[in-house]
């Protein structure tokens, strides 16, 4: 389908962190959906590559095509790839915000030492939403399978994928044609901080990471007895 009326201009043009005009992007994109004959089947390819092939992992924020190359990110990187990807091929794309309570999807998957100090409070979920067949889809593809295969959503294109139910959400925070903004003042908060201060971030970042392979692993191990 062809989406040229002005109301979806916005939802199909790059900004500074969503690249969807990066070669590594476009490439990428036609790759993954070059046997999809069409739209909704090139979304449900994009959704799946994102979920399983982009792990969840922590780490610096950065352009799309920049967290496509490095294979993992959160939900707000995850997203952003996911965007990039279907604005590349001319599939309306944006980002839905929602306010949740951390502890919702992320205590069974922190060492206990940081459950209370980083995962106890508000924050804000970042997913993105698909125009499809004349209404915006939800497409949610932030955890992989293999971290959380009950919160991993199936999605055939025609409805919503959520990793988390409406009671869940602590508020909608509305919808972004772009989360620049976001990265932005991410970005100037770590240019503020001590050289000893970014190195316990990138120590965090690893200690977190390395639980989620632990995660990982024991659901493997767990589904292989079945």
């Amino acid at each position: 389908m062809s989406y040229k009326h002005d109301k979806f201009k916005q939802f199909l043009e790059p900004s500074a962190f969503c690249d969807c005009d990066n070669a590594d992007v476009k490439n990428a994109a036609k790759e993954l959906t070059k046997i999809s004959e069409t739209d909704r089947e090139a979304a449900v390819q994009i959704f799946y590559f994102v979920r399983d092939k982009l792990k969840f992992a922590y780490s610096s924020l950065g352009k799309a095509s920049n967290t496509l190359k490095r294979g993992y990110g959160t939900c707000s990187s995850k997203a952003n790839v996911q965007v990039a990807l279907l604005r590349s091929i001319g599939i309306p794309a944006r980002f839905r915000l929602q306010l949740i309570d951390a502890r919702v999807l992320f205590w069974d998957k922190v060492p206990p030492p940081l459950r209370d100090e980083e995962f106890s409070g508000e924050v804000t979920h970042y997913l993105t939403e698909v125009y499809m067949d004349g209404k915006w889809l939800k497409a949610d593809a932030t955890f992989d399978k293999e971290l959380d295969p009950k919160r991993a959503r199936e999605w055939d294109g025609r409805g919503d994928a959520c990793i988390l139910d409406a009671e869940e959400v602590i508020k909608e925070l509305g919808t972004e044609v772009n989360i620049d903004r976001i990265f932005e003042s991410r970005e100037k908060e770590l240019e503020k901080i001590t050289k000893q201060e970014k190195e316990n971030v990138r120590l965090r970042n690893a200690i977190l990471n390395g639980y989620f392979e632990i995660v990982r692993l024991k659901n493997k191990l767990k589904s292989d007895k079945h």
